[in-house]
């Protein structure tokens, strides 16, 4: 049974590219438990198909738990080696999470890639927590013009690009404006969600 008025309601912000990457980065940064679950909601809004908004489902747990975990085990801020792993490493996030929102690979590789090339001079993990919050809107308008003007989608440019932003960039800061090591979510589960999504876009069709 259908909730009339929230399916309206979120049919109406998934119209508008901009609105939809604003509203789902701003639940990234402030309540990153429920962007999964925003995002599910959303596309069963919009599609009906109760598969496609589990595959949306992950694919959200999984970028954010990925980008918490690349944060974690590659410094970017270590330089040389490391960095270049750094920005690598997102830019395959990217591009494999393109992919499984019905994109196309080099997309999302090439926003997450230029966004990623990013920290080496917007100075994350400094200033209050109001310039993070601003760094990591920059970085999610950044991604979804480059995804768009390659050919994608301008809503999954920026809001993978925003996430992977705060939660490697920036570590996911307290309102207090200090930064401590990223949280990280274990490699394995990561990889297990990202694995799902991947059997999600082979075996559940979507209408």
């Amino acid at each position: 049974m259908k909730i009339t008025g929230l399916t309206s309601i979120l049919k109406a912000i998934a119209s508008i590219p901009i609105l939809d990457a604003a509203v789902s980065i701003a639940i990234g940064i402030w309540a990153p438990y429920a962007l999964p679950l925003y995002q599910g909601l959303k596309t069963y809004a919009v599609t009906g198909s109760f598969g496609a908004a589990l595959k949306a489902y992950v694919i959200s747990s999984a970028t954010i738990g990925i980008s918490q975990y690349i944060g974690a085990e590659l410094n970017f801020d270590l330089g040389g080696w490391t960095a270049v792993q750094n920005v690598a490493s997102h830019a395959m996030v990217g591009g494999v999470s393109a992919v499984l929102q019905g994109g196309k690979f080099g997309h999302g590789f090439v926003s997450s890639l230029v966004t990623a090339s990013m920290k080496g001079f917007m100075n994350p993990k400094t200033g209050t927590y109001a310039d993070a919050v601003r760094r990591t809107a920059i970085a999610g308008v950044i991604g979804g013009t480059v995804s768009k003007l390659t050919g994608g989608k301008f809503a999954n440019g920026a809001v993978t690009s925003a996430m992977q932003w705060w939660y490697n960039a920036e570590g996911n800061p307290g309102k207090s404006g200090s930064w401590a090591k990223p949280k990280r979510m274990g490699l394995g589960l990561s990889s297990c969600l990202l694995l799902v999504a991947a059997n999600l876009k082979i075996l559940i069709y979507t209408n």
